[in-house]
């Protein structure tokens, strides 16, 4: 297999590193703002200011770089990415030529909270820092250096206190530091336990780094803001690149002074301040301290420039490209292209089409999608997926090309810099898809609800305005393509009604009460004497979960007919015609009330009388299972099912051991939500069984004679009105790492946020369960995998691994997720029983 080849069918690792900022003068008249999205459990949002889009797509613990804005008073809107319904609004004052850091974090109360930064010129060779906390929930902190470090001619040992104490929503700092690495821990004040271990805080010359301590309690995770300060007169702007995938962790010296600590091939430096004239730089490693390669640079020569280390011929070399800014204006982006991989020609298209092959700089319109790039080694040319982005005017990005490992592909690292980012820099920077109206609580991600989306026109995204003494519920936190469940009863097993639209405006009825009496004159079920209402267990000030909480609902349907059902909360924001309302605030309804259609198109369900049915699992979201014409991994593939999906057991394949429990395949019959039927072979490895909507196992059905044979030359289908598959997809299990959860039954093993026994446990993984395995840590105790759409970490120790059926001996084989530290020092957990 050649090389690229390999690179071609490996998943391409992009990763968008934190924007930075190369401010010049700044003009009367201005102030610079930036945005910092680490709001726990909320999804993407687009930042407006006075109804502009000035950030599209803020991730969950991503920043944007800083904006000029004009000083004074603004509007601040945020939604969800994508959709135009507000989920908070604020006013907000930025003086004239401020820097302002906002951030949210508070889930109680989402709202950007500011932050001065001070970005007034520093002396080469350090950096300022302050620390925040924004820890949801946290308690009051001290930050201590976990590692002894020297500054200046005295060590500081490991257990100084650097931030005395911090309250949540505060800052400690601004204090010059020389630029080095700095490992801290952070713990309670007046404890020894530590919320957040071993955070190294790599500090550049001659910038301003707020390191933020947010997430929560159970998953404590830090974030370094970094910024260029206001340069000296007569310097010269340098990016330094680590580009030797393999190789250590690099400090790059400048005149033997430490500029740009802890560099990774994934973390270039920031463009920062050289003094003009003639400097010697060495990459050195920065455990060892041993100089890796060493070379001359000039500043002054061009505005811009960055210095790359990289492998020529097998040896370190380091070379030195030129970034023109001057192609970047506040509409217009520049990009350059630097390639490291040896032999290699590479072309990156950005999502309006422009390529871009060289280290020549290419101005092109801010643009959002998606990247791919091409590579030709050795007269051979493959074509990889670049990711999605989004490309801002008044930036400049130099797209670094990695080269693959053994099992894994080459990557994008996306390195951007400020240059004139204002509120026109925006793709679509307009006011169009804004609707300002009374702000809304964040909305909580949306989850397998959305089970097999289906494709629809996108709606009119509006603000309905209740009529008086209606509660309307708006669907926003869902994707736009995708629709939400109304089930008949309020569980997530319960029978699909039919589904509204992301968008759709909904008629509150109340949420989930007590059960009543079904037939007049009965008393009502048992379970009414012993349900207690969640709103008597709030205090003052608290509102009640909306991933737990279910409410009644009405979707008025567009043929002229109606679906009264239940839906999640966590997917509306409910409001009436004096603004939002708390769900503690709502009159309940009886839960046990089941939901029906009224002159529409869908019919009300029959009652369930021993049905059988599966629901797929272990699948990652964006991944399909096979839905086959025979039982093998080589028929026709008909269809695809997504994760969550649940479709009707017709029979499970004898194995050969002669036994139905022990069958690798399953005939199933599935109703697309666009209409029509397909019936097939499914592998029986992503699937879990329910009897009447309850979870049971295939001993419990072949006992009770649920469960039959169904012959091998049984083929499956698609009726007239069921559009089959546009393209056929390989099966999850060929030419991919299986994981075998080998623990005894009724245990369960955690899958958890990061490879570490402190990280957060995201869902307890079954004994018994196949799991797909995408990455390991670099030392092989925990593996990389996804589970009912949650994507996390476990432990190797009590798994068994095969590739295409054969087992895996050496774990070294799987690929090394590199975005990743090393694993915990605690030895791994091994089984967690419910």
């Amino acid at each position: 297999m050649t090389r690229l080849t390999r690179f071609v069918i490996t998943s391409v690792i992009v990763i968008l590193m934190l924007a930075i900022s190369l401010i010049g003068t700044i003009a009367q008249g201005t102030a610079q703002v930036r945005f910092v999205h680490v709001l726990p459990d909320a999804v993407p949002v687009d930042v407006y200011i006075n109804g502009t889009v000035t950030a599209q797509s803020l991730d969950y613990g991503t920043t944007t770089g800083y904006i000029t804005v004009p000083a004074g008073d603004h509007i601040v809107t945020a939604t969800v990415a994508g959709l135009a319904s507000p989920l908070w609004e604020q006013s907000v004052t930025v003086a004239d030529t401020s820097e302002t850091t906002f951030i949210v974090s508070d889930t109680a109360n989402p709202q950007f909270e500011a932050f001065t930064d001070n970005l007034d010129s520093i002396a080469f060779g350090t950096s300022r820092l302050a620390v925040i906390h924004a820890l949801s929930g946290g308690p009051d902190v001290t930050v201590q250096l976990a590692e002894a470090i020297e500054l200046g001619s005295e060590v500081q040992d490991a257990g100084t206190t650097i931030v005395p104490e911090l309250v949540y929503g505060a800052k400690f700092g601004e204090f010059d530091l020389p630029a080095q690495t700095y490992t801290v821990d952070v713990l309670p004040v007046g404890s020894s336990d530590v919320v957040l271990g071993s955070v190294p805080l790599g500090l550049t010359s001659n910038t301003s780094v707020m390191a933020v301590v947010y997430g929560t309690v159970d998953a404590p995770q830090a974030l370094l803001l970094t910024a260029r300060t206001t340069p000296a007169e007569d310097t010269g702007l340098v990016r330094f690149v680590h580009g030797v995938v393999g190789g250590p962790t690099v400090n790059v010296l400048v005149n033997d002074t430490v500029i740009a600590p802890n560099l990774t091939p994934n973390t270039p430096s920031e463009h920062i301040a050289l003094p003009a004239g003639d400097h010697d730089v060495v990459f050195v490693d920065a455990e060892s301290g041993d100089e890796l390669g060493a070379s001359k640079i000039t500043v002054g020569d061009a505005p811009a420039q960055s210095v790359i280390a990289l492998l020529v011929d097998g040896e370190l070399a380091i070379e030195t490209v030129t970034d023109d800014i001057s192609v970047v204006n506040a509409t217009s982006a520049g990009a350059n292209v630097i390639n490291t991989i040896d032999g290699a020609s590479v072309e990156v298209t950005l999502p309006d089409g422009t390529a871009i092959d060289s280290t020549d700089a290419v101005a092109f319109d801010a643009v959002a999608g998606s990247t791919s790039f091409t590579l030709t080694i050795d007269d051979e040319e493959g074509t990889l997926d670049g990711g999605e982005f989004v490309f801002y005017g008044g930036m400049y990005y130099n797209i670094i090309v990695l080269d693959g490992s053994t099992f894994g592909a080459p990557s994008l690292v996306v390195a951007p810099s400020t240059i004139a980012q204002t509120l026109e820099s925006a793709p679509d920077a307009d006011t169009s898809s804004l609707i300002v109206g009374d702000p809304a609580p964040p909305a909580e991600p949306a989850q397998a609800e959305t089970e097999a989306p289906v494709a629809t026109e996108a709606p009119v995204q509006q603000v309905v305005a209740p009529a008086e003494d209606v509660i309307i519920g708006e669907i926003t936190a869902l994707d736009p393509s995708a629709n939400l469940n109304i089930r008949q009863f309020p569980d997530a097993q319960a029978f699909n009604l039919g589904q509204a639209p992301a968008g759709a405006a909904l008629t509150i009825i109340g949420r989930e009460g007590a059960p009543v009496a079904l037939v007049e004159g009965d008393p009502p079920p048992p379970e009414a004497d012993t349900f207690v209402d969640p709103v008597l267990d709030l205090g003052e000030g608290q509102d009640l979960d909306p991933t737990q909480t279910w409410v009644r609902v009405i979707y008025d349907t567009p043929d002229g007919g109606q679906i009264e059902g239940w839906v999640l909360s966590q997917f509306l924001t409910i409001r009436d015609d004096e603004g939002l309302i708390d769900l503690r605030d709502l009159e309940t309804a009886p839960g046990n009330v089941p939901g029906e259609t009224r002159n529409t198109d869908v019919t009300p369900p029959p009652p369930p009388e021993d049905i059988v049915t599966a629901e797929v699992i272990n699948l990652n979201v964006d991944a399909g299972l096979n839905i086959r014409r025979a039982p093998d991994a080589n028929s026709e593939v008909l269809s695809q099912i997504t994760v969550g999906t649940v479709v009707e057991l017709e029979g499970l394949l004898v194995s050969s051991t002669g036994f139905l429990e022990d069958s690798e395949w399953a005939f199933i019959t599935y109703s697309p939500a666009e209409g029509g039927v397909i019936t097939g072979w499914v592998s029986t490895n992503f699937l879990q069984y329910r009897l009447n909507g309850e979870l049971t196992d295939i001993t419990e059905l072949v006992a009770e004679g649920l469960i039959d044979e169904t012959l091998e030359d049984e083929t499956g289908e698609v009726n007239a009105s069921a559009a089959p598959v546009t393209a056929s997809t390989p099966d999850p299990q060929v030419d991919a790492y299986v994981a075998e959860v080998i623990l005894n039954e009724g245990a369960n093993l955690n899958l958890r946020r990061d490879p570490s026994v402190q990280a957060e446990v995201l869902q307890g993984i079954p004994a018994g369960t196949f799991l797909i395995v995408t990455a390991r840590t670099a030392d092989s105790e925990w593996l990389q995998t996804s589970y009912e759409g949650d994507t996390g970490w476990i432990t190797s120790q009590v798994v068994s691994v095969t590739f295409n059926g054969e087992f895996v001996s050496d774990l070294s084989e799987i690929p090394v997720d590199t975005t990743v530290g090393a694993s915990s020092d605690v030895a791994p957990e091994t089984t967690e029983t419910p």
